[in-house]
């Protein structure tokens, strides 16, 4: 059975540019990518864009979020972009399933339960810098391709984390 279903809607234009940055950025060899956007500006839809390539090239992929009802509004956006077929690490979630390729996570949970593998890790609002997912990416044996999302990229520390920053849209460009 396909993890992917349907068409997925065409990216807008800074979308597909930023996109391309983080292709161009992995080839140069950043393993680390910090995207920031406006409130607003579909860097959740951004996010599903390369979850499913991931998982068209058979690979898994993690969406981290800090918050039940952030956890809750990826899934529902996973769901209506055609990729309803995920997991969701979280306390007392029924729709905990590790055997999908495609989890959406919460910071807490993964704190207690540890980490299950995935090829693509996307942070969602990279700017709280937990802990917990600061530990994971700088861990040597992390192989995760990583890419956190922010509005808010001045947050003290963050170029410890991430390598790169690409800028996707102004709120003058929205």
């Amino acid at each position: 059975m396909s993890l992917f279903r349907g068409e997925f809607p065409p990216l807008r234009p800074f979308q597909a540019a930023t996109h391309e940055a983080i292709r161009q950025a992995a080839r140069e060899g950043h393993k680390r990518i910090l995207v920031c956007a406006p409130t607003g500006a579909g860097k959740t839809v951004q996010a599903m864009n390369t979850i499913r390539e991931t998982l068209g090239k058979g690979r898994r992929a993690m969406f981290l979020a800090d918050r039940k009802t952030l956890i809750a509004q990826t899934s529902n956006v996973a769901r209506d972009l055609g990729l309803g077929r995920h997991g969701i690490i979280q306390a007392d979630n029924p729709m905990l399933d590790l055997s999908l390729p495609f989890q959406i996570a919460s910071c807490q949970t993964l704190n207690r339960r540890g980490w299950p593998d995935s090829d693509v890790l996307i942070i969602d609002e990279a700017h709280t810098m937990y802990k917990t997912w600061r530990d994971r990416i700088m861990d040597p044996e992390c192989r995760s391709f990583v890419i956190g999302l922010t509005a808010t990229p001045f947050s003290p520390g963050l170029g410890r984390y991430f390598t790169k920053l690409i800028n996707a849209a102004t709120m003058a460009e929205l």
